[in-house]
């Protein structure tokens, strides 16, 4: 149903109707709690609330490599504020959860393709928290070493 009005979506609750995200390319969808999701997205929240009938989203530059990753984020953390990190040493003090599951990325490639994600879905917890691995990583790299991987 795509005739509400914009300015009544702040009224409008989320339902819990069953929802997959799929990757921009199609090759890969996962279900996902839709309160939960809409919970730790902005921009799923609003197509929720938006389109009423819509069970499927296929999310523009969510990388296949990364949705499992971001169901897997809305699941542990939905309500998730974005964490204070002032320096790459600060991520020794994120919680267990967030360390564990940046260090379960399995590649460079992968971590890019979550901070697209995330930045794509407005989740801004997940978006700051991977930009952090990042830092960590190419902290003590030279410009050059950083653009060969």
């Amino acid at each position: 149903m795509l005739d509400a009005n914009p300015l009544d979506l702040e009224e409008k609750q989320v339902d819990n109707r069953p929802m997959t995200l799929t990757s921009w390319d199609g090759t890969k969808t996962l279900p996902v709690d839709l309160k939960l999701a809409a919970s730790a997205s902005p921009f799923i929240e609003r197509i929720a609330k938006y389109d009423e009938d819509a069970t499927d989203l296929r999310v523009p530059q969510l990388h296949p490599a990364a949705l499992p990753k971001v169901v897997d984020y809305i699941q542990h953390r939905p309500d998730s504020k974005a964490p204070l990190i002032l320096a790459a040493a600060d991520m020794q003090n994120v919680n267990s959860f967030d360390a564990k599951f940046m260090d379960a990325c399995a590649s460079e490639h992968q971590l890019y393709a979550v901070i697209m994600a995330a930045h794509v879905l407005e989740m801004a917890a997940l978006e700051t928290l991977a930009l952090a691995k990042l830092a960590c990583e190419i902290k003590d790299k030279s410009l050059r070493d950083v653009a060969a991987t």
